[in-house]
């Protein structure tokens, strides 16, 4: 009897597929996408299915050892979604399969039942007394929050511990006190319901039916049709999505919403379940395993029919997939950094290509490679240009931070002595080397062993010297809260100070594994990295010459502590990853602040985005630099992109708001433009100097990072593979370029030394054979070195 072989794609970071014997009474597993345990090495390894081997058999089969779960777990447009995807990013086809399942799905056991503590069949509901009351402790109170969203007819069970993880003893406390309910049901609602409790949909505006009339068009033709819908914030392009979605529900379709991590909230969340009811599941990082396996189920069985995730909810397997929404399509985290690098945004069009259905990329500031593919044709542009019910934008005020210069000389002039000489040290640099600022490296004190970082500059001198909150904001802040309206203040820096500086010897305290600087969080009373976690005491004086130590910078906790000093009748409230690590706190905060029960919100670009109070009338940035000067060439962008959605925050209710940005760098584009609210104008100047520079959308990049021991062993890996790699491109005769070998501007993190080098492209297919020499490379290079390649990648640090 002729012997079954089939091929398998392991779940391990190794290139394959491999080749493996079925035996017979395994013979049903010969289907694409079938989970399976395989022999690898010494040990047993999940793999997947991919077909039979229609080859020669290879030397030393090895037989399946077992196949689990009861079918594939990909139907074959995924399947074919996650090969594109290995094979576009450079990443082993097991691995990627494995990260495309819920992590209960990823090893070697079968899969685990359904936690009969989810309750497929379970409701929950506020009781009557539950809907007017005010629990005690932040987890009863976002429970209670959460279901104030929904209709009277409750959520499921499993929604609920899958919005708010750990949330079943607060839960159980509720029901006891008589505010809560939980029952049986029969089976989950099959079709779209909007529930009596819920509002009903607003009338759509002129543009807003504009738009729904192509979006819908292409649902019902099921034709793939990107859209780039750019409305300014407070324009309703929720609820495009929402009518678009129910369109293709109607139609007996299924519907993927990817949303960044950040906007993940219940407020969100709740306009999809007021709207939709139980078709909709919840995919996020806050799931627990099993959750995540039940949200997973739902989809895979049609119980739930509507997918609104994080980045990895990509691959979810929604059923006849109808349409694809990316909400905030500019933000950066729909980019996997490590491992599987992927971009969740454009695997987005190409799931919707392959399904033949329409994509819609929603944004206020949509990224410049989108709004490239809409001006070149490849994407229909909407225009969302007024906000709902022609409410005003919010009027956006620059204040000038350079005049504190004044006091900081007088106070400290031996660092406005260093900042005159850093700045003319730049001029020169820019001058003698036109488009420096793009280099992908930074300047020396990346080597420096003293100095963790570059000198302070102006934005990180002491605040004590120039205020936190100038005296305009502070104005703003006085009259906002005497009208008994709110104000939002943003800081993108977590911590109470961010630089720690001895006066007398010039030495900067540094993570001794990353080669940044560690910031102080006052309440914890020690010094933290952000990147490596590692922590220290804050040190009285200068360990190398006993001189005292000087505390720069600024953070969140620092703002509030001063706004807690400056407006001590105010109620404020700090939102930042210190305050809200968890989902229940993060609700319950947001929720105390739309109620009305805090007047001022602090925080990082945690409140910047997916967030609607009427009550704010005010939006204080308080330094909008701090990105702005990064050796990466999108640091402009992000910029404008993170000021014009926290200024979105400001008049979205009947008041119109304002908004005030402190900085440093009133002429920069990115900030000067956002006082008018002018995108296009950003855009055109943007666009004009990546044209120049060679920079995306203009061409594609390849980046190759390299991370070992020491700075000489990768230092020296690196030289040899930009050696290799540039002989080829020199051979090939393309119009391809390389950037580098240089040390990355994160030259150091967690203990290892990093170097990098950046390969532009006309097409990504151009890159290819490129990538195929760095990966032949790679397999030659010393035990203790790594090396990484990202295709079209985010961030250049």
């Amino acid at each position: 009897m002729q012997e079954r072989l089939i091929r398998v794609a392991v779940g391990r970071p190794v290139e394959g597929p491999f080749t493996y014997r079925l035996p017979d009474e395994l013979a049903k597993a010969l289907e694409p996408g079938r989970r399976l345990v395989v022999p690898f090495g010494r040990a047993r390894a999940v793999g997947f299915c991919l077909g039979p081997e229609e080859g020669p058999p290879p030397k030393g089969l090895r037989d399946v050892v077992a196949a689990l779960d009861d079918g594939p777990l990909f139907d074959a447009p995924l399947l074919d979604l996650l090969t594109w995807a290995a094979r576009y990013y450079r990443h082993p086809l097991g691995e990627v399969l494995r990260a495309a399942l819920p992590p209960a799905l990823s090893g070697c056991e079968p899969a685990p039942q359904t936690p009969a503590s989810l309750g497929r069949a379970e409701w929950v509901a506020l009781t009557d007394e539950g809907r007017t009351s005010a629990p005690r402790g932040s987890r009863m109170k976002a429970i209670r929050d959460y279901l104030a969203t929904a209709s009277s007819d409750g959520v499921p069970l499993a929604e609920l511990v899958a919005a708010l993880p750990s949330s079943r003893e607060a839960l159980r406390r509720l029901v006891d006190q008589g505010l809560c309910r939980v029952w049986q049901a029969d089976r989950l609602a099959p079709h779209v319901e909007i529930g009596p409790g819920a509002q009903s949909p607003p009338t759509p505006t002129p543009e807003q039916s504009a738009a729904l009339v192509e979006i819908q068009s292409a649902v019902e033709a099921r034709r793939f049709a990107p859209f780039l819908l750019h409305g300014v914030t407070g324009s309703g392009k929720t609820e495009v999505y929402l009518r678009s979605i129910e369109r293709a529900l109607s139609l007996g379709l299924g519907a993927l919403v990817l949303v960044p991590e950040i906007a993940l909230t219940p407020q969100l969340v709740g306009r999809f379940r007021a709207r939709f009811g139980p078709q909709v599941a919840l995919l996020h990082s806050g799931l627990r395993d099993g959750e995540r396996l039940a949200e997973w189920r739902r989809l895979r069985e049609g119980r739930a029919r509507l997918a609104v995730g994080v980045r990895s909810a990509i691959f979810a397997p929604v059923e006849r997939l109808g349409i694809v929404v990316v909400d905030e399509e500019h933000d950066g985290s729909f980019k996997q950094e490590e491992g599987f690098r992927y971009s969740a945004r454009d695997l987005a069009v190409v799931r919707a290509q392959q399904r033949g259905c329409p994509v819609v990329l929603g944004s206020a500031t949509p990224s410049l490679e989108t709004l490239h593919n809409a001006r070149v044709g490849r994407y229909r542009l909407l225009r969302l240009a007024h906000r709902v019910d022609d409410r005003p934008m919010p009027e956006v005020r620059l204040v000038d931070l350079r005049e504190s210069r004044g006091h900081i000389a007088a106070a400290f002039p031996q660092l406005a002595g260093r900042m005159r000489m850093n700045a003319m040290d730049a001029e020169r640099q820019q001058a003698a080397e036109p488009g420096a600022d793009y280099r992908l490296a930074s300047s020396r004190h990346a080597r420096a062993p003293h100095i963790a970082q570059p000198a302070p500059s102006a934005a990180d001198l002491p605040r004590a010297k120039a205020p936190l909150v100038s005296p305009q904001l502070a104005q703003a802040i006085e009259e906002t809260l005497d009208r008994g309206r709110q104000a939002i203040l943003f800081l993108n820096r977590r911590g109470s100070t961010t630089y720690h500086l001895c006066l007398s010897c010039g030495r900067a305290l540094g993570c001794p594994n990353c080669a940044v600087s560690l910031t102080l969080h006052g309440q914890r009373g020690e010094l933290l990295c952000h990147y490596c976690g590692e922590r220290t005491p804050l040190p009285e004086r200068c360990e190398l010459c006993d001189g005292p130590i000087e505390r720069l910078g600024m953070g969140t906790e620092q703002v509030e502590a001063e706004l807690a000093r400056v407006f001590p009748r105010a109620r404020v409230e700090r939102l930042d990853r210190d305050t809200a690590s968890r989902p229940d706190e993060l609700t319950e905060r947001l929720a105390s602040f739309a109620r009305g029960e805090r007047d001022i919100l602090i925080g990082t670009q945690m409140v910047a985005k997916g967030h609607d109070f009427p009550g704010v009338l005010l939006v204080g940035v308080l330094l909008a630099d701090l990105a702005l000067n990064l050796p990466d060439f999108r640091a402009a962008e992000r910029t404008f992109q993170l000021l014009t959605q926290v200024a979105g925050r400001a008049g979205r209710g009947r008041e119109p708001g304002r908004v005030i940005v402190q900085t440093f760098s009133p002429e920069a584009s990115a900030v000067a433009r956002v006082v008018g609210h002018d995108f296009d104008g950003f855009a055109e100047a943007e666009l004009s100097i990546r044209r120049a520079f060679h920079y995306p959308p203009f061409c594609r990049l390849m980046l190759c990072r390299l991370d070992g021991p020491n700075d000489p062993v990768t230092a020296e890996a690196a030289r040899r593979v930009a050696q290799v790699v540039g002989e080829a491109i020199r051979c090939s005769g393309n119009s391809l370029r390389l950037l580098g070998p240089s040390p990355a501007p994160l030259s150091r993190l967690k203990g290892r030394v990093r170097w990098q080098m950046l390969v532009k492209g006309p097409t990504a297919a151009s890159l290819s054979a490129i990538a195929q020499i760095i990966e032949r490379e790679r397999s030659r290079l010393k035990s203790d070195v790594r090396l990484s390649i990202d295709i079209d990648p985010l961030s250049l640090l």
